[in-house]
């Protein structure tokens, strides 16, 4: 949906100011939030799954019909640009979404994958070949980008929030795993430099906001 929205001709009656994407974190933010004024911020933020690629691509989509706004905002949690959506994962938030040849050819080549699924039978796959098709059309119709109405109250004291122990060995174990960023995202970051060098946005990088219970 997001993918079709920013192809949308919505632009308010001044282009928006700030353009931002990032994780899932910063989605929720956003998606309950009225961040900024309206019109003023391009809300483009996915989640892990869709990976720095996916971003990259929907960067490209909105650049090619809006005007280019002034700061190109990139909030995220650190795995962000760590992450490469594989298999299933690349199939369901990239492959399907991104169907323009172009985009074909460079996920293609990007992913290295020469999956070849061949024929086999509707009934042999009835979940992606019948199921989501039918799906797809209960979605809701593009209406352009999505930005949360709620005003935050800073007056408001966070509830302390003791996470259960399942939760605390999850966190455990991500916060040891590498924080390298690997080499084929790194070239989709200076594919993003390289668009922000050629439409003269501002490039920031923050890390998204973290609940007070996870950072201790």
């Amino acid at each position: 949906l997001l993918a079709l929205n920013v192809e949308l001709n919505m632009t308010p009656s001044k282009p928006f100011t700030t353009l931002v994407v990032g994780d899932s974190v910063t989605q929720d933010i956003f998606n309950n939030f009225q961040i900024g004024a309206v019109g003023e911020i391009a809300n483009l933020t996915t989640n892990k799954a869709s990976g720095l690629v996916g971003a990259y691509l929907l960067i490209k989509r909105f650049l090619k019909n809006h005007p280019a706004p002034r700061h190109l905002l990139i909030a995220s949690t650190p795995e962000f640009f760590t992450y490469i959506p594989t298999n299933n994962t690349a199939k369901t938030y990239l492959k399907t979404v991104f169907q323009k040849p172009e985009e074909k050819d460079f996920l293609q080549s990007f992913l290295n994958d020469d999956e070849d699924e061949g024929f086999s039978p509707a009934i042999m796959n009835m979940d992606s070949r019948i199921g989501l098709k039918v799906l797809a059309l209960l979605a809701p119709k593009p209406t352009g980008l999505f930005m949360g109405g709620r005003i935050a109250d800073d007056t408001l004291v966070p509830e302390p929030r003791i996470p259960n122990p399942d939760l605390i060995k999850d966190i455990v174990t991500r916060g040891k795993k590498s924080l390298e960023i690997p080499n084929a995202n790194l070239q989709i970051l200076l594919k993003v430099c390289s668009l922000a060098t050629e439409f003269n946005l501002k490039m920031h990088f923050v890390l998204a906001p973290i609940a007070q219970s996870t950072l201790h």
